[in-house]
């Protein structure tokens, strides 16, 4: 149940992010990388609340989180950056994914 601290922090993080940026407070750093470090907690933490609604002892496992990482990854930082200028394939990214994936990992 720890996991709720770090999807609600990770959500806060990430909404108060793109707020900052509608006001145009941004900062390249936390623009590049911030976004990829809170997504993976936000989206599993989601999908295992929604999930927990249905089967109370549902629990992500680790095969199924870093194969969404890595599905993540193969989307976001190789397939979509072909097509769509607005974003960019970047390792750091990559690390951030995992950093996240991790994160999120400990608290189960």
């Amino acid at each position: 149940m720890k996991s709720i601290y770090i999807w609600a922090i990770s959500l806060i993080i990430f909404l108060g992010h793109q707020i900052s940026i509608q006001y145009h407070f941004s900062s390249k750093y936390l623009d590049s990388w911030l976004d990829p470090l809170v997504f993976i907690p936000v989206s599993i933490g989601t999908t295992e609340y929604l999930f927990r609604l249905f089967y109370s002892s549902f629990k992500v496992e680790p095969f199924f989180l870093y194969g969404y990482v890595v599905t993540v990854i193969i989307f976001f930082e190789i397939i979509i950056p072909l097509f769509d200028s607005r974003f960019t394939a970047d390792f750091i990214d990559v690390i951030a994914y995992f950093i996240g994936a991790y994160a999120y990992s400990k608290t189960q």
